[in-house]
């Protein structure tokens, strides 16, 4: 899964619910099912768009 930072419009309802980027709902969604499905792991690995 693969997720950008795109973010959430503040009238948006995700925006009110805390969500501020789309990466943000994918994360929450990751962690309901790690909740529900003690096998299931992921590995969250962050890159920096920052070139040098």
């Amino acid at each position: 899964l693969m997720e950008n930072n795109t973010l959430i419009p503040e009238k948006h309802l995700a925006y009110k619910l805390g969500f501020k980027t789309i990466a943000d709902i994918s994360l929450f969604r990751l962690e309901k099912i790690k909740s529900l499905y003690s096998e299931f792991s992921y590995i969250d690995i962050t890159f920096s768009s920052d070139k040098k």
